[in-house]
Order: C-alpha cells, then sequence, then structure tokens
C-alpha cells in the first residue's frame, strides 16, 4: 500500500486549498511497538481510498517535553520520551497554536491534566510493589504437607531437604518436582485457551503489560502458569485434608486452566482504547 511520506502539520500538499486543508479531519492514532504500528499502518493504508497523509510532531517540542507518565515508570527516562496520550496531546497544542481544525488553546494543557490520575495510580502501584521480597517469612513444609512459619498456601515456599551425609547438599523435594510438572502441563494447556480481548492487566499474577498483543506470551510463561499452579494445588491440599495430590493428566490440566485463569480473566474489564487495538489487528491478520 501507498503511503505519503510524513510531514509537519502546517504543511498543505500540493493541489489543495485552504478551505479544504482545514475542513474536518480525522486523525488515526496507531499504537503498539514500532513493528506493530507499521504493520497496522500498511493495513489501514490498504484499506484507504487514497494515500494517507502521516504527520510528524515538532522534533524541538518532543525533545522540551518529559513525560511524567515514563518517569513515573522508570525514573528518570521521561525526557524527550513521550506516550502515545502524550503525542496526541502534542499534537493538539501544534494545532491550536496554527489555529487549524478548530483546536482550543488550553486542548493539550487540559489532555496532560487528565493523565495525572493515570500516573499518581502508576506511582502509587510502583510504591506497594517496591517491597523487597526477602520480608516476606520463608515458609516451611511441615510433615504433614501443609505450610508452617504463618505462610499463605499461595506463598512461593522454599522447599529443600537435607542429604543425611549431614554435607549441606540439597535436593528437590516431592512437592518442587509437582510444582514443575503442573507448570509445564499449564503452559501447554495455555497455548490453546481462549484469549481475552484487549485485556492488558493479568487479575491471576498481577503482571501489568506494556499492550494486550502481548496477552497470549502472558498465558503462557512460567510466572502466569506458576501462579495458577499455586491457585490449584492450594485449593486441592485444602480440601483433601492432607491426601495424596490431584490427578495429573493433561485434560486436569485444561480444566485446571479453565478454572483458574480463562474464567478469572473473563470477569476482567479491558480499556476501550486497547480493545479497538486488538480488533484493528485482528482483521489486519485476516
Amino acid at each position: 500500500p501507498e503511503v505519503a511520506p510524513s510531514v509537519g502539520i502546517s504543511s498543505t500538499p500540493a493541489g489543495v486549498g485552504v478551505a479544504e486543508a482545514e475542513a474536518e479531519v480525522t486523525v488515526l492514532v496507531v499504537d503498539g511497538s514500532w513493528k506493530q504500528a507499521e504493520t497496522m499502518l500498511k493495513a489501514i493504508s490498504a484499506l484507504a481510498s487514497k494515500p494517507l497523509r502521516c504527520l510528524q510532531l515538532d522534533d524541538a517540542a518532543v525533545r522540551r517535553h518529559e513525560s511524567p507518565l515514563i518517569n513515573a515508570l522508570r525514573a528518570g527516562a521521561g525526557r524527550d520520551r513521550i506516550s502515545t496520550f502524550e503525542a496526541c496531546a502534542l499534537l493538539l497544542e501544534e494545532a491550536s497554536r496554527l489555529g487549524v481544525w478548530g483546536v482550543r488553546r488550553s486542548a493539550c494543557r487540559d489532555s496532560l491534566e487528565a493523565l495525572q490520575p493515570l500516573v499518581d495510580g502508576v506511582i502509587l502501584e510502583q510504591q506497594l510493589t517496591a517491597a523487597p521480597a526477602a520480608a516476606a517469612p520463608e515458609a516451611e513444609v511441615t510433615p504433614d504437607g501443609g505450610f508452617g512459619g504463618g505462610g499463605a498456601p499461595q506463598q512461593r515456599a522454599v522447599r529443600k531437604s537435607r542429604s543425611r551425609s549431614g554435607t549441606g547438599a540439597t535436593a528437590a523435594a516431592p512437592e518442587d518436582e509437582e510444582m514443575q510438572w503442573w507448570i509445564l502441563a499449564l503452559q501447554h494447556a495455555a497455548a490453546s485457551a481462549p484469549l481475552p480481548l484487549g485485556l492488558r492487566a493479568c487479575c491471576v499474577c498481577s503482571a501489568r503489560l506494556s499492550t494486550a498483543l502481548r496477552m497470549r506470551e502472558h498465558l503462557a510463561g512460567r510466572q502466569h502458569c506458576l501462579a495458577v499452579a499455586e491457585r490449584h494445588l492450594a485449593q486441592c491440599r485444602s480440601s483433601a485434608g492432607g491426601q495424596p495430590g490431584p490427578e495429573r493428566s493433561e485434560a486436569e490440566a485444561e480444566a485446571t486452566f479453565l478454572v483458574h485463569s480463562t474464567e478469572l480473566l473473563a470477569r476482567c474489564t479491558a480499556e476501550p482504547p486497547d480493545v479497538a487495538l486488538a480488533i484493528l489487528c485482528l482483521h489486519a491478520e485476516e
């Protein structure tokens, strides 16, 4: 597909009158990684009746901008870096300064102020998750298979068994072997599990993804499957009263992933922009 070269918004292409240039316009904002954005741009351009004009922000304005959102995610990294939303705000600033498209002068400021609750939320989340893992008490495995030391059933416990020789060498406990089997089985089950459309916040393992397009990879990842396995095994031990562990089979792994992942994620609400991006990507792949 043909894509017109990038120009500043003050540029008027040859053959376009002033009245047409100032007519109502539709700005398509492609969100995602560079590769994803390029793929989506080509797909959208192929559907357009004429070549799309690509707009380029003023380089000086981008260099002056310091993103509070990116700073919240990574301290000191926000200079001359912008999120997609902030790029839209800078576009409105340029349009208002040039007096085109009927954009009011306060549009950029109002947009960036509306971003502040998200920035505050990211900062709060970073503070809540900043506590060192070493602060949590290490769980111990009691003879009956339960957890000692006041540890919660889902807490990741370090289970080591001393060798009888007294040399201090360690060997994997049966619980570790059982956990490894479940993680691998759940990763296999995740490959064919339904994918929540547009969701990028995982309520199972509390992961926050940069884009919903990475959710499939996340579901099959070790972090997610470990959280699913911990939920399942904790529930089985609670109901079995110390009896042998749950059945190990492919069918049981698929049922476990359904109950402790798919059904939980189905109750979560995805953000409308993320849903729109996911739908566009689905059409681009067709």
